[in-house]
């Protein structure tokens, strides 16, 4: 067998020959070389890359056994073969020996990593050993694309003439005049979950009026070129994420606002903080929705909107809430001026005004009929349905009641047919008075009653029987005395019909 490795021992004396050197006095050291004589063929044999990257972008966390990504050498040989130089990686992660492929094998590291690295080497089956020099490192980036775009933006450096208001929105004074060249703030992308990932910004117009300078990574300076002529300035910026070259969907857009000092209090955009009068506390922060046609220069009164609870209208300025730190007070508020611009604070108190509680009547009126008016024509038919069944259900059970006799129907048929005509309170309680204008009418109408025939049996008065007593009704009506003598046999006859136990009040109520 053919050998390709040697090793020498090299000897080195301070003097030769040894028999010149003085007894005692010689020194000498040796070293080993180690000789490796490599085959022509293995020496074309390399990694494509000395270092190779995968960027790995999720929207769901993968799988095990999921493709990571392959290394590749200049030459294949069945012979040379793949080995992960990492024992604690290779129970992550997966290589294929002979071609080079990697696979997922531990599905927790997508979470607890964001970057791997290891490297990998070639090594000769049939000599059982690592080919020297033929090595490459491979890194390994997992980021989900959700999280990617989950970055904020932080402004400093900020020029006096300016003043960020919220966000992405600047206000700059009409009264200023800003110089050209001059650098106006510094911005500095925020990455919320890959704090290492460097991000690129670029500003998509008004190229002639402003400049973008980096600064460093992440941080930029905004730089104006011109003078500013527009009142409402807006500014886009694309953003690229610089792992996986792509561009986030979303665009960071800037706004600037011309004011003056002397303004209307009223302009979209502005921002005011209320404050409790009582302990001073910030109580939440507001931002002008719509500008008014008319100049406002003070604040007095407030409403909130009855439709969305989150709208405020201070003296007809219509705000919303961008913050709200705790419950509205009820009756009364301070309100200030976020500009430093127009610093002002204003007493807000509630408006209690008929007319304003009026014009919620009316837009409560009005969102029902949009309600009613919304309705599908298949939704009207079956709310008609409803409504004529419960209406038929009430009339059958009342005409059950009727029919039932029961007290409780005839106690509110009694008032609502007697008790209104007559202007009684309860149906039941009536007067002698009234009784005795109608009773002689009741007697005669009721005489062929089987109620009324059952008491006449038992009514006699001085062997004047009830007919006789209606003939007399009829005849004597001019005579005084037979009126006075009819009127107290009426008077006894109510009575005794009342006593009677064979006919229910309600009933006798009723016929009265």
């Amino acid at each position: 067998e053919e050998e390709n490795v040697y090793k020498l021992i090299v000897n080195a004396f301070d003097c030769n020959p040894v028999e010149k050197c003085r007894e005692g006095r010689r020194l000498n050291n040796s070293m080993i070389i180690e000789i490796e004589i490599l085959n022509s063929n293995e020496e074309d044999i390399n990694f494509v890359k000395s270092r190779y990257e995968f960027i790995i972008e999720m929207e769901t966390p993968l799988k095990k056994g999921a493709n990571l990504g392959e290394v590749k050498t200049s030459k294949r040989k069945k012979s040379i073969l793949f080995k992960i130089d990492n024992e604690v990686i290779e129970n992550d992660i997966k290589i294929n020996e002979e071609t080079g492929e990697l696979t997922l094998l531990n599905e927790e590291i997508l979470f607890n990593k964001t970057l791997i690295s290891f490297p990998i080497k070639l090594f000769d089956s049939v000599k059982q050993k690592y080919l020297l020099r033929k090595t490459t490192i491979v890194f390994i980036y997992f980021r989900f694309q959700n999280q990617l775009k989950s970055i904020s933006f932080s402004y400093f450096n900020q020029s006096s003439l300016i003043q960020h208001q919220n966000e992405n929105h600047f206000l700059i004074s009409s009264k200023s005049s800003i110089p050209s060249d001059k650098i106006l703030f510094s911005i500095e992308i925020l990455p919320s979950y890959y704090l290492f990932d460097q991000y690129f910004l670029y500003l998509d117009n008004t190229q002639t009026q402003f400049s973008l300078i980096f600064e460093r990574k992440n941080v930029y300076s905004l730089k104006l070129l011109q003078p500013l002529l527009s009142n409402n300035l807006f500014l886009q910026f694309s953003i690229e994420h610089q792992l996986t070259k792509e561009l986030l969907p979303s665009q960071l857009i800037i706004q600037f606002q011309f004011v003056s000092n002397q303004e209307n209090l009223c302009q979209e955009n502005l921002f005011y903080e209320i404050f409790d009068l009582a302990t001073e506390n910030s109580i939440g922060k507001l931002q002008v929705s719509k500008t008014t046609n008319e100049t406002i220069s003070s604040f007095s009164t407030f409403e909130i909107s009855d439709e969305n609870p989150n709208e405020i209208f201070i003296d007809q300025c219509q705000m919303n809430f961008t913050q709200l730190n705790s419950s509205l007070p009820l009756t009364e508020f301070r309100l200030c001026s976020s500009s430093s611009f127009s610093p002002s604070c204003f007493s807000i108190e509630k408006n209690f005004s008929s007319s304003n509680e009026l014009l919620r009547f009316e837009e409560r009126n009005s969102s029902i009929m949009k309600i009613f008016l919304s309705l599908t024509p298949i939704e009207i038919i079956v709310l008609s349905f409803a409504c004529v069944f419960v209406l038929s259900i009430i009339m059958i059970l009342a005409i059950i009641c009727r029919l039932k006799g029961r007290r409780v129907c005839l106690e509110i048929k009694n008032y609502l047919f007697y008790g209104k005509k007559y202007g009684l309170s309860h149906a039941q309680s009536l007067s002698n008075a009234k009784m005795n204008q109608r009773v002689h009418s009741i007697v005669i109408r009721e005489s062929h009653s089987p109620s009324i025939e059952s008491i006449k049996e038992k009514i006699h008065i001085d062997g004047v029987s009830l007919e006789e007593t209606n003939s007399q009704l009829n005849v004597s009506h001019d005579s005084k005395s037979i009126s006075d003598r009819i009127l107290q046999e009426t008077n006894h006859l109510f009575d005794l019909l009342v006593s009677n136990e064979n006919l229910h009040s309600p009933r006798l109520a009723s016929e009265v």
